[in-house]
């Protein structure tokens, strides 16, 4: 007996890891699932910032299970103790007032402290991003995870279909020198962008893909990249020009991101002057930059999450979670004939 309820415990602990993270399969009731941009940025949300992102129901019901994906700062993985998860209506854009949508009254709000997180490997760096205090950190770290959040029935949220809601997450983590942020979408804009708040300021503010303010071999910082930047690039390196006007910030000494032309990382030298000069001239390749210090582009930035109602599908096996059962019962089969086989042998041996 102790062997048959050994059995069933595998077979419902294999049956329970084939079904507790989403996959596209499952099925979604959103304009479309926000996937998870594997070389994006994560976007801190821990407590106190807030981020936010909208959608658009697409089959009126429950609310029963909630999707997202995240990843840490430096890869050094922390306790999430809860999320703050909230539903939000939407407050469409006013321009010129507020030119983007945002969320708007709270519709529900709870802490979730019962979540399955399952890890990606993907080994393919990303980057970090700090909307507060502006901190970005180009290939920081490769690790990320989906969080799975299936919610008990009575903290079920009622959706219509064709209404836009803003999903609201701020993460609450243990100890203070860890951060965990919201992984960026892989998919193109979808309404409006994402945004992101802290308790102490109730604007909410748009959220564009990280980078910084420079263009690429304006040397000048002028907003154009013409024979005036070769120019002064060519003076600057020959010691007969100050700096450029620009430099990332932090760096030390100053790294003039729009000077390293090529792209290679270094210092501004005779060989982007060279780059910048063909490209002028003669129609070369464009100015490129140094990986680290990305340029910033203004292009939207949405978040990656799913909400679903799977748990109404009553976890239907897939063909896999098909065949993982069907093996474990194999497996308990022959073990049972094994065990009653040997107890035969010794009841034989003990009547002799």
């Amino acid at each position: 007996m102790k062997e048959l309820v050994r059995g069933l415990f595998i077979l419902f602990l294999l049956y329970g890891l084939a079904s507790a993270d989403w996959v596209p399969d499952d099925g979604h009731k959103m304009h479309y699932p926000q996937m998870p941009d594997t070389v994006g940025w994560d976007i801190n949300a821990t407590a106190p910032i807030i981020l936010a992102d909208d959608f658009m129901c697409t089959e009126t019901g429950m609310v029963r299970d909630i999707h997202f994906w995240g990843a840490w700062l430096h890869d050094t993985v922390g306790v999430i103790n809860s999320f703050i998860l909230s539903f939000h209506s939407d407050i469409p854009a006013d321009s010129p007032f507020v030119p983007y949508s945002r969320p708007g009254p709270v519709l529900w709000e709870h802490e979730i402290s019962d979540f399955i997180i399952q890890q990606v490997d993907t080994f393919v760096f990303c980057g970090w991003y700090d909307p507060v205090t502006e901190e970005i950190l180009a290939r920081n770290h490769t690790a990320f995870f989906q969080y799975n959040v299936f919610l008990p029935e009575s903290l079920w949220f009622p959706q219509d279909s064709g209404t836009i809601y803003w999903l609201n997450i701020s993460a609450n983590i243990q100890g203070p020198e860890r951060r965990w942020g919201w992984r960026s979408s892989l998919f193109s804009q979808w309404n409006d962008d994402a945004v992101y708040t802290t308790p102490s300021d109730t604007t909410w503010f748009e959220l564009y893909e990280p980078g910084f303010p420079y263009i690429p071999g304006d040397i000048e910082h002028d907003d154009d990249v013409d024979m005036d930047d070769a120019i002064r690039l060519y003076n600057y390196i020959r010691g007969m020009a100050p700096a450029p006007p620009y430099s990332i910030p932090g760096s030390n000494p100053p790294f003039y991101a729009a000077a390293d032309v090529n792209g290679d990382c270094n210092d501004a030298l005779g060989s982007d002057f060279e780059y910048l000069f063909a490209y002028l001239d003669s129609g070369g390749p464009p100015p490129s930059y140094c990986y680290l210090y990305p340029p910033a582009t203004g292009n939207s930035l949405d978040l990656a999450f799913v909400i679903t109602d799977n748990q109404a599908q009553e976890n239907i096996p897939t063909l896999n979670e098909w065949g993982m059962l069907i093996l474990a019962l194999l497996l308990l089969a022959a073990g049972t004939v094994a065990v009653i086989r040997g107890r035969k042998v010794a009841l034989r041996d003990t009547s002799q």
